[in-house]
């Protein structure tokens, strides 16, 4: 199911992949979960249990960047590193806007064809369940 850009006629998405090719970031409580985005944006979970999905992200950003899913989402400042020599203000925080939580289905895309190991592609897209390679998945979007 590659897209082509018609004025050059080039692939810019690759081949929808198997669920067993997707790169995972992590399992947690049993539910894969995978941070996108260069600020980690966007947070899939291979799942239709927004509880099951919240209780994995919230494992995934304490163990694999530290922070608590409450700072992701926007609701809490995050922790001065250096408190309480640095002074800041927390009063002076302003929270996020609260991410956006829905399910969804959604296939996984391979590189483009002759895409380096480092090329930047958008690798899921929305679907429909009935797209050859659809997963149903829970998607939260900052």
């Amino acid at each position: 199911m590659p897209t082509t850009d018609t004025a050059t006629d080039t692939p810019t998405t690759g081949p929808v992949l198997a669920p067993e090719a997707i790169e995972l970031q992590a399992v947690h409580y049993g539910t894969p979960v995978i941070c996108l985005g260069e600020d980690g944006d966007v947070l899939l979970a291979v799942t239709s249990d927004v509880r099951r999905a919240v209780a994995a992200w919230s494992r995934m950003q304490r163990y694999d960047s530290g922070e608590r899913l409450a700072v992701w989402a926007g609701l809490v400042p995050p922790p001065c590193p250096f408190d309480p020599e640095c002074g800041c203000d927390q009063e002076e925080w302003e929270p996020l806007p609260a991410p956006t939580v829905e399910h969804q289905h959604v296939v996984f895309l391979g590189p483009p064809p002759g895409a380096g190991p480092d090329e930047d592609y958008e690798f899921y897209r929305p679907a429909t369940a009935d797209t050859p390679g659809a997963i149903r998945v829970v998607v939260a979007t900052r």
